[in-house]
């Protein structure tokens, strides 16, 4: 579970999994993360630990221009 908001919007639960592996509280993480402007796809250009975030989404850059979309309500790209 983690939470998140973006600017003037509530905090928000959202449950996700990196590789396989899902992460829950507890669990510590030292990543250097840039915050950049929404992706608009999937593959769009980003360096690992690149996020951004909208009212809905935490994006996540895990590899060269590829991205992990989080909704607060699980739904896909």
């Amino acid at each position: 579970m983690a939470r998140f908001a973006s600017p003037g919007s509530a905090e928000e639960d959202i449950e996700f999994t990196i590789n396989g592996t899902q992460i829950t509280n507890g669990i510590n993480i030292d990543i250097n993360v840039a915050f950049i402007s929404v992706p608009p796809t999937e593959n769009s250009p980003g360096v690992p630990g690149q996020m951004a975030m909208s009212a809905t989404d935490l994006y996540v850059c895990y590899a060269p221009n590829e991205w992990a979309r989080f909704n607060k309500d699980n739904s896909t790209w």
